[in-house]
């Protein structure tokens, strides 16, 4: 797919070849993505970015993705404060880390959320969200066993 496009610099070519190089199964490449999707003072467009997203997590790359389950909560704060609502919204809902929910995961939602600052009630409801999204998932997983 790469390849066929590769002379086509429209924007709907460009955000697919960055989904594309994000899915790859290459550690190095998700280090790469993982790096850019985080940088704050990226310069790169919130679509472009966002394909990016859409493209780093993959049920079939469990092993590769794990890692970055931790950092997702590390980078949260930060790019809370220092990216545009839209772009931190589509971060957080399509890298929160629901396919291998941990309680560690919502303990970790939960002490971000004890330490947000009051007047900063997005990202507060953000994580809220998060917390019962994990939780609901869980649950879910919990009741599929029966």
């Amino acid at each position: 797919m790469i390849k066929i496009m590769a002379d086509d610099n429209s924007d709907i070519a460009v955000n697919t070849r960055a989904k594309c190089l994000a899915g790859l199964p290459d550690a190095e490449m998700k280090a790469k993505v993982w790096a850019e999707i985080c940088d704050t003072n990226s310069k790169e467009s919130v679509y472009l970015r966002s394909a990016k997203i859409q493209g780093f997590y993959s049920w079939e790359q469990l092993d590769i993705i794990s890692p970055y389950f931790d950092k997702f909560y590390e980078v949260l704060p930060e790019l809370s404060q220092k990216s545009p609502h839209r772009y931190f919204q589509t971060f957080f809902y399509s890298l929160l880390p629901t396919m291998q929910i941990a309680d560690n995961h919502i303990v970790k939602l939960v002490s971000l959320k004890a330490n947000t600052a009051d007047q900063n009630k997005n990202f507060s409801s953000m994580l809220q969200d998060g917390i019962e999204v994990l939780i609901r998932c869980m649950e879910v997983r919990q009741f599929a066993k029966l």
